[in-house]
């Protein structure tokens, strides 16, 4: 205990105020001398790493039990799923209360930057109930850290979290699994279904309300930033979606709803699929079609019967003006070059317009 230094404890479930969490403290593990680290100081294995777990909890600063041995802890070294803002990536199972949970330990490349904006996320007015462990049917649900450790080695900083492991199928590995047919043609669509019906609660539920003078049924509302396919799991036993990487998301964060769907598909086809995927473009043009069709059969689903119809014309004009007109959204958003955007996706315009209009005709 000595070895540690708390500076704020904190108890493992998020504490609730109102219809808000309150965001985790930052904890220090003061002394680390007996975890071996190489020259960056990052940890120099698996074991290393389930040696500081089980340090912070020793130290309670970790007080979740599935942290109090390193005998019922096994780590996996997983950098190769790692994203831009990651130093250090392990997949921890841990078995220390009598049954199998899974946790991702990473450290932040970007710091109490990215933790404040977590914390700001984590706090947002009426977000609480969708967040893990809690759960709405018929809604997304979000992960978030369930920890903040820093340690400090020579004159740096290394910021680390634990995160719960979202169950279920991450839906960039759907084209895969449907290609090479172990994912069949009910199940995709079933998937993307439901996901659209998820989406279209959350931002039906978090939507300004329409001015009496409005042309347009969809109105701005709370959008989660990031939500390209390699953030998003869908459990099919539960039927339930479950999204990663929330940091973008907060009361400030008020725009029109199609922003989530151009990065649901157009970011998820340039920068998550692989390579020889997207080489075979008779695949691309139906996996395309077929998910978003889907999609938009369950996010127009939860509306009144009465404007579904508008729903699905007015998102329609939204992905038709991004890939020929004057690109407002994707060029204020995405940050690498928006001529990949466009020349990327402008090819499957007869597939996303087909998918719309096909859903129209069915309604």
């Amino acid at each position: 205990m000595q070895n540690s230094l708390i500076i704020r404890s904190f108890f493992f479930i998020f504490l609730l105020t109102g219809n808000s969490l309150i965001g985790l403290p930052v904890n220090k593990l003061d002394s680390i001398s007996d975890i071996s680290l190489n020259s960056s100081g990052y940890f120099a294995n698996e074991s290393e790493a389930l040696k500081f777990l089980k340090k912070s909890y020793d130290a309670q600063i970790l007080p979740d039990p599935n942290f109090r041995d390193v005998g019922c802890m096994e780590g996996k070294d997983i950098m190769s799923a790692k994203g831009f803002q990651t130093l250090q990536l392990f997949m921890i199972t841990s078995r220390c209360t009598g049954q199998e949970n899974k946790y991702i330990l990473k450290e932040i490349k970007s710091g109490m930057a990215e933790i404040d904006r977590l914390n700001k996320a984590v706090a947002t007015p009426g977000l609480a109930p969708y967040i893990f462990p809690s759960e709405v049917p018929g809604f997304p649900t979000y992960y978030f850290p369930s920890s903040y450790i820093v340690y400090r080695h020579k004159l740096s900083n290394h910021y680390m979290t634990t995160i719960p492991v979202a169950k279920g199928v991450l839906l960039t590995k759907t084209a895969g699994l449907f290609r090479s047919g172990q994912l069949d043609r009910g199940a995709l669509r079933d998937m993307y279904f439901e996901a659209g019906k998820a989406v279209s609660n959350f931002h039906r539920a978090f939507m300004k309300p329409a001015a009496s003078s409005a042309k347009h049924v969809l109105q701005d509302t709370m959008i989660h930033g990031d939500f390209h396919q390699d953030n998003v799991f869908f459990d099919p036993d539960a039927k339930k979606l479950r999204v990663i990487d929330n940091e973008r998301i907060s009361a400030s964060n008020y725009a029109h709803p199609y922003n989530d769907l151009s990065y649901f598909f157009f970011h998820t086809v340039t920068a998550f699929l692989p390579s020889d995927i997207k080489a075979d473009k008779a695949f691309m043009r139906d996996w395309l079609y077929e998910t978003l069709k889907s999609f938009v059969k369950g996010y127009v689903l939860v509306f009144d019967p009465s404007v579904k119809g508008r729903v699905v014309q007015e998102l329609k004009e939204k992905f038709r003006d991004d890939l020929f007109g004057v690109g407002t959204f994707l060029k204020k958003v995405f940050t690498f070059d928006y001529s990949t955007i466009r020349v990327a996706n402008k090819e499957y315009w007869p597939e996303i317009e087909r998918a719309l209009d096909d859903v129209s005709r069915e309604l």
